[in-house]
């Protein structure tokens, strides 16, 4: 079968046609994990996940016992499903294991491969999977997409977002997972009324312009803190809360940590690396190659404990909120003379 793009995907969910086999590759993580658990919910209901659901990961679990639980009938329920993540982690004998295991599966498997990164259709297991079931890629939207995506979750909540509030709201949160999250936050804060306006997404706390956030973040990609320290003045001075920052800083050092992880442990090509974390325009991809070479490994990992203490700091009234932002800016962007580590 041919590889399928996401809205047909949808469609077998939606019509309740979904099949044996799925291999989910791609860039964004959220979408492939999203797709995953609506395959879930639309199979199994929440008594018979127990018996009938069965995640497995690619790097950690033996192919064998993943083929075992994929050939095992499901248990007071029409289908069982197997998911495993980072599919593409096992060793070269396992993934041809999987794959000759692949033509016989009971149909009423559900089998979800989810690659982190690009699938190469000459592997044994993609190969495979285009002969007995279907190949899934999601790609992250690029930016003049993501308000369109975020009408379309609107609607698919029962509300309208126009485009307008849908820019708004794409421009203050850091990806498509914040966009749902915000998105079911808003829903319930409306209420009965069905249209999300640019003031409720005001109200819940969200800054009237984003444009600062894009400037922040390449502050922190290029180790800039002074120009850093004016963003955050200019996003309070609109009435953005500090809280609103984190999630640009976390972002940002945990693809940077990925990043490092998949070049120095996985030995994986810079290209592949830029592909599998979404950055596809030059722009991301040149501060993305800045970003890895500003902050060493250590400073990557404490930089998670110094966000957490930082909202810890703020929500326990120890700082407030201006000066525990400019702090963690300091402590994570500065380097010798202006680090206050």
């Amino acid at each position: 079968m041919p590889s399928i793009k996401p809205d047909q995907l949808d469609l077998h969910i939606r019509s309740n046609t979904i099949h044996t086999l799925y291999l989910f590759d791609g860039p964004d993580r959220y979408l492939k994990k999203r797709a995953a658990e609506r395959i879930i919910d639309s199979l199994l209901t929440p008594e018979t996940k127990d018996f009938n659901l069965n995640r497995f990961d690619g790097e950690t679990s033996p192919a064998a016992e993943v083929i075992s639980a994929a050939y095992n009938l499901p248990f007071l329920a029409q289908r069982r499903v197997v998911v495993v993540s980072a599919a593409d982690g096992w060793s070269a004998s396992e993934r041809r294991l999987v794959a000759e295991s692949l033509a016989g599966l009971p149909p009423s498997t559900c089998l979800l491969l989810i690659y982190e990164s690009r699938a190469e259709l000459r592997d044994e297991i993609p190969a495979h999977v285009i002969s007995h079931g279907e190949i899934v890629t999601f790609w992250t939207p690029f930016e003049e997409q993501k308000p369109p995506w975020a009408m379309e979750e609107a609607r698919q909540r029962g509300k309208v977002l126009d485009r307008q509030a849908a820019q708004l709201l794409c421009q203050a949160c850091a990806g498509l997972e914040d966009i749902s999250n915000e998105l079911d936050k808003l829903a319930l804060f409306i209420g009965k009324k069905k249209n999300i306006t640019v003031e409720d997404i005001r109200q819940c706390g969200l800054p009237e312009e984003a444009a600062d956030f894009k400037d922040l973040e390449n502050a922190i990609w290029t180790r800039d803190v002074r120009l850093a320290l004016k963003q955050g003045r200019l996003i309070f001075d609109m009435g953005g809360k500090t809280e609103s920052t984190f999630p640009v800083f976390e972002r940002i050092f945990r693809l940077l940590l990925l990043g490092r992880y998949y070049l120095k442990e996985k030995k994986w090509s810079l290209k592949d690396t830029q592909e599998a974390l979404g950055f596809r325009g030059r722009t991301q991809q040149t501060l993305f190659e800045r970003g890895l070479k500003s902050y060493t490994t250590p400073e990557l990992i404490d930089s998670l404990g110094k966000i957490i203490k930082a909202d810890y700091d703020i929500k326990t009234g120890a700082l407030p909120g201006k000066i525990a932002f400019s702090l963690l800016a300091m402590n994570l962007l500065g380097k010798e003379g202006l680090s206050f580590r």
